[in-house]
Order: C-alpha cells, then structure tokens, then sequence
C-alpha cells in the first residue's frame, strides 16, 4: 500500500496536463496545470512552459527541467534534489521549504524567487542572476555562486559554511552601528 499521497504520472498524461496549461496560458480554455503530490522523478520536461504551475509537495529528484519557462511557480515543499533547471526562467517562483541539494540552477533567471527555509546544500547557482531573491533561513552550505549576481539578496539566517562565490556580483548592505533613522551603507562587492 502507498501511504505517500504522491501520484504518479506517465508521460501521456504529463504532457496531456502541459498541452491543457498551454491553453490557459493563452487564454484558451485548458486548466492551469496542477502536478501536486506527484512523483515526476527523471522525468524529462525540458523547454516546457508552465509558468505558474503547481508543483507543492511533489516528487520532482532528477527531473529534467532545462530551459523551461517556470516564472510564479510553486514548488512549496517538493522534492528537488538533483533537479536540472539550467537556464530556466525561474522569476517569482516560490521553493519555500523545498529540498534542492544539488540541484542545478546554472544560468537560471532567479529575480525576485523565494527560497525560505530551503536545503540549498551543494546546489549549483552558477552563473546564475539571483537579484532580490529571498534566501532568508536557508541552507546554502557547499552552494555555488560563482559568477552569479546576487544583488539585493537577503541571506538573513542562511546557513553560507563552504559557499563559493568566486566571480560572484553582489550588493551588500551594511548596517552595523548605525541607527534605524540612517540608511545602510551600500557595498558593491566583486569577489
């Protein structure tokens, strides 16, 4: 007996739920797609659109994601180790409580993503444009940021032991000593 609640799909219906998304995106009928609770690992979706997809609590190790367009996304709570998302479009999309270590975000669109209270161990943030994302309460212990811009970042809480940020773009604000009436210290830092 399964007591995971996870559902899993076969490739007929996985790209059934992205043809019926495709729909809705244009307005054109079809059904936002919904791949909650649903064991989608190893498999391949690369260049798929599902902008604004469900994925909350799925089963997502391995799957194969490069180049697919994913801003507002929801990935609450799935599981995302070993995922490939290089090169996608991951603005606004939600990985609050997901677990990504070593997933692959190489040269992903990031702005404004949130990650809080994600296990970003050993995931690959190369190159990658991470501007204003939230990384509050995470766990980036042996990421890599080389190369990516990390500007306007918040890493309140996050845990960095081992981050590698050669190459890395960001801006820092500095606050200490300084009074809540006075603006922060901005820093541009190149590492």
């Amino acid at each position: 007996m399964n007591n995971d609640n996870s559902n899993t799909y076969n490739a007929t219906k996985i790209y059934e739920i992205i043809r019926l998304h495709a729909l809705w995106l244009a307005d054109e009928g079809g059904s936002k797609a919904d791949f909650r609770n649903a064991d989608l690992r190893a498999v391949d979706i690369s260049g798929a659109d599902l902008r604004g997809a469900d994925f909350r609590h799925a089963k997502l190790c391995g799957v194969k994601l490069r180049d697919a367009k994913l801003r507002d996304a929801d990935f609450r709570v799935a599981d995302l180790r070993d995922a490939d998302f290089r090169g996608c479009d991951l603005r606004d999309a939600d990985f609050s409580g997901a677990d990504l270590r070593g997933a692959d975000l190489g040269g992903a669109d990031i702005r404004d993503a949130n990650f809080r209270y994600a296990d970003l161990r050993g995931a690959n943030f190369r190159d990658a444009d991470l501007r204003d994302a939230g990384l509050r309460d995470t766990d980036l212990r042996d990421a890599d940021f080389r190369g990516a811009r990390i500007d306007g970042a918040c890493t309140d809480g996050a845990r960095l032991n081992g981050v590698e940020l050669e190459g890395a773009r960001l801006i820092v604000a500095l606050e200490a000593g300084q009074s809540d009436t006075r603006a922060p210290t901005v820093a541009r830092v190149y590492v």
